[in-house]
C-alpha cells in the first residue's frame, strides 16, 4: 500500500509532540511469509517457489508473533510524550477512496488518496504502520545463496485538515539464518533470525519515533 505512495522520506519534525493533536492509528499487518528475492527468471522462481517453507513459519509465528509488540512502541512512546492515541475501527482499502488532488503551488507532500473524512472519527492526524515479516530466500539462478530472517516496518503520519504528509519512513532489518533452517520440531535457528530481525527493526522504530 504505501510503495505505491511516491513520497520522500520526511522526518518526524523536532515539535511534532507540542501540540495535542488526536492521532488515530491503523495497523496493517501481514501474515508471516516467504519470498525469493535475487536474480531469477520466472521459470526459475517457478521451480524453487517458497512452498516448503509455509508449514514450518506458520509453526514458529505461534511463538513470536510479534504484532502486539510493534503496536507498543507507538502507544508507548505517544502516551510518554503526552499527545493522545487510539486505535481507530477502519478497514483501509484504496479501490474505495478518492485520489487527491494536490493544491498548485504548495511544496507539502500529500497522501495519494484523501483521508481527511477520518477527521468524523474525532482524530486530528492519522498513523498508519505497516508490518510485513518472515523469511527471505535469496537465490542466483537455482542456486540458493542464503536465507534471511526479515522484519520492514513502514510508517506514515497524515495531517488530515489538508491531507499532508507529518511523516514518512520505513526501518528494515535482515539477519542470516545460521545453521540448518530445517529443524522441527521447533526450527530454532529460522525462529532466532526472524526474532532478531524484528527485535531490531523494533529498537530502530523506537529511535525514530523518541529522535
Amino acid at each position: 500500500m504505501f510503495t505505491s505512495c511516491k513520497s520522500k522520506i520526511i522526518p518526524l519534525s523536532k515539535t511534532y509532540y507540542d501540540n495535542t493533536n488526536k492521532v488515530g492509528v491503523l495497523f496493517i499487518a501481514d501474515s508471516i511469509r516467504a519470498e525469493i528475492i535475487g536474480d531469477q527468471s520466472l521459470l526459475e522462481m517457478a521451480l524453487t517457489g517458497t512452498k516448503r517453507f509455509r508449514a514450518p513459519l506458520e509453526l514458529v509465528d505461534k511463538t513470536i508473533n510479534p504484532i502486539s509488540d510493534i503496536e507498543n512502541i507507538y502507544f508507548n512512546t505517544y502516551q510518554e510524550k503526552g499527545k493522545p492515541i487510539k486505535k481507530i475501527d477502519y478497514e483501509f482499502k484504496t479501490e474505495d477512496l478518492v485520489e487527491f488532488e494536490k493544491p498548485k503551488k504548495s511544496k507539502k507532500q500529500y497522501f495519494n488518496y484523501d483521508l481527511r473524512f477520518l477527521q468524523s472519527k474525532d482524530i486530528d492526524e492519522l498513523l498508519i504502520v505497516t508490518i510485513e515479516y518472515g523469511l527471505l530466500v535469496n537465490y542466483d539462478g537455482i542456486f540458493e545463496e542464503e536465507k534471511l530472517g526479515n522484519c520492514r516496518i513502514e510508517s506514515k503520519i497524515i495531517n488530515l485538515k489538508d491531507n499532508s504528509i507529518l511523516y514518512n519512513n520505513f526501518t528494515v532489518f535482515n539477519v542470516e539464518v545460521i545453521g540448518n533452517w530445517k529443524t522441527p520440531p521447533n526450527y530454532p535457528n529460522l525462529k532466532h533470525a526472524i526474532q532478531l530481525a524484528i527485535k531490531q527493526a523494533i529498537e530502530e522504530e523506537k529511535r525514530k519515533f523518541n529522535n
